[in-house]
């Protein structure tokens, strides 16, 4: 296994990169902590693009701790900002919520995947 991107702020760049999925075409979305977004490469690690809202382009985000998959849409998670996340499989933002409470006060539960949202 090779290695994903490199030290930096530009496309295909990282920044104390965190949690990560392959989707279903072998894409694989990194959360890119240290840049405050979600990228999408492919499975040489080479930049597709970003999670994004149709009309703001890239998302910020402030504490991504699940990321997942589930009948097609991706789920982010992020307990700094206390939304969850749904994007479709072209990676533009269907819906967002807000979180009742906030998550890095509530218990959390993983699934198997230490990725993965149960």
């Amino acid at each position: 296994m090779g290695s994903l991107g490199t030290f930096g702020s530009g496309p295909g760049q990282l920044d104390r990169p965190g949690r990560l999925i392959i989707d279903q075409r072998g894409n694989i979305l990194v959360d890119d902590s240290g840049n405050k977004r979600v990228q999408v490469l492919d499975k040489d690690g080479l930049f597709i693009g970003y999670l994004q809202s149709e009309l703001d382009g890239p998302l910020n985000f402030n504490n991504v701790i699940g990321i997942d998959i589930r009948l097609g849409r991706i789920l982010v998670v992020d307990a700094g900002l206390n939304k969850i996340y749904i994007f479709n499989q072209s990676y533009t933002l269907l819906e967002e919520y807000d979180l009742p409470i906030p998550l890095l006060e509530a218990s959390f539960r993983f699934s198997n995947s230490i990725y993965g949202l149960s």
